[in-house]
């Protein structure tokens, strides 16, 4: 970006709400659980975001993170961040939050206890809507506060047969079985997960797969991948171990609690199936997946109308 000199530019931003985002990057190893995250990994998020692994450039690392650019004239500041978080840890929220103190701007942290962003929203299935009550944010009259609020998850529910063609219901249909399969693994108490992260289990081998073959199977970009794994190495579901064909390599694969999550998973699974059986039919259960594991060819080229 082209900004003009600072001396040039008029102030606008009337207040920040800062949604369980990195504060020091230069830290993130030390906050994550150990082994979930590596900093000379030149492909993560951070990495990329500075052009180089973060033990690379640390100088780059350093000036990158928010904490090293706090200043006394920082607008109020809404920090809230979830307990639980494994993605972004909470203390990179704590650390903001002490450098605009100590710099003596105002700040509200907010922490959600237990919270850590998934599909299923904030702890409890709810959501949170969070407001900034500062009158520097209020409009024109002291009107109109800036809510800081955020659509944690998508509604679940029945499925809406808004879909018109088949690919749509399919679809659907996919989202109907991870909503079910979702709820009933944290209702049994077991830890939220995203539908990226799902998707990773579905895809790995025994013997534990790259990020990249991965992200192949799954259809999405290396770095989604990452930071799926990331999170669920930091729940203690997966584990990164060296690769016996390439020494340059790294594989993904279960820990022994991932395993048992996954098993516990697919037993949700079939009865979640058996559930649908008895509501719409086994022969139509039955048709369904005759036709999905038959076999349909290759994509055809058809002339479009």
């Amino acid at each position: 970006m082209n900004l003009p000199p600072a001396a040039a530019r008029t102030p606008t931003v009337r207040g920040c709400a800062v949604w369980y985002a990195p504060s020091d990057l230069t830290r993130l190893a030390e906050d994550r659980p150990a082994g979930a995250f590596d900093p000379a990994d030149t492909s993560s998020f951070e990495a990329l975001l500075i052009g180089a692994a973060l033990t690379e450039a640390p100088e780059r690392a350093r000036a990158a993170g928010p904490v090293s650019r706090v200043t006394a004239t920082a607008p109020p500041f809404l920090v809230p961040h979830g307990t639980a978080d494994t993605i972004v840890p909470f203390a990179q929220g704590e650390r903001l939050v002490r450098a605009l103190r100590a710099a003596g701007g105002r700040v509200e942290f907010r922490p959600v206890e237990g919270w850590r962003p998934s599909v299923g929203g904030t702890a409890g299935g709810g959501r949170r809507a969070l407001l900034l009550r500062d009158p520097r944010l209020r409009g024109p009259g002291g009107k109109g506060i800036i809510p800081a609020s955020a659509v944690l998850s998508r509604p679940r529910g029945a499925m809406s047969h808004r879909a018109a063609n088949l690919p749509q219901l399919l679809g659907e249909a996919r989202r109907w079985f991870e909503d079910a399969l979702f709820a009933s693994m944290e209702a049994a108490g077991e830890q939220p997960v995203t539908t990226a992260q799902a998707s990773v289990f579905a895809m790995l081998d025994a013997e534990g797969t790259t990020v990249s073959e991965l992200a192949r199977r799954i259809g999405v970009t290396r770095q989604t991948v990452h930071q799926a794994v990331h999170g669920l190495i930091g729940m203690g579901l997966l584990e990164q171990v060296p690769d016996p064909g390439s020494a340059r390599r790294r594989l993904i694969r279960t820990t022994a609690e991932g395993q048992r999550v996954h098993e516990r998973a697919q037993a949700v699974i079939a009865l979640v199936e058996s559930v649908l059986a008895e509501r719409v039919g086994r022969a139509g259960v039955d048709a369904v997946r005759a036709a999905l594991t038959a076999d349909w060819g290759e994509p055809p080229l058809v002339e479009a109308p």
